[in-house]
């Protein structure tokens, strides 16, 4: 699922990467599983940035912020997140493939 999220991104289809995003919270929340609940919090707050929701994916951030043990989430990821944000994921990709990467 959270592969799909990325694909809907990439084709900037903001809507429907919220709504898996958002569907992957629902059905596996951190009150259920406390690792990946965790981690799909996290990738709904990431898509919430992105798409330029900063406000929204802020509130998640903070929430992570305060479980223990919880989704290891630095400060300067948040801000790296907040501040791509509003920019297109396709922008952030590289056209060169991977293995002539320097």
């Amino acid at each position: 699922m959270r592969e799909l999220v990325w694909v809907d991104l990439v084709l900037k289809r903001d809507a429907d990467a919220l709504k898996l995003a958002r569907q992957a919270v629902d059905l596996l929340p951190p009150e259920r599983d406390a690792l990946l609940g965790n981690s799909n919090l996290a990738g709904l707050a990431e898509v919430e940035a992105r798409t330029g929701a900063a406000s929204d994916a802020i509130a998640i951030l903070r929430r992570l912020l305060t479980i223990p043990a919880g989704e290891a989430v630095s400060h300067r990821t948040i801000k790296d997140q907040i501040r791509s944000g509003t920019r297109s994921v396709r922008s952030r990709l590289s056209t060169t493939p991977h293995n002539e990467r320097a």
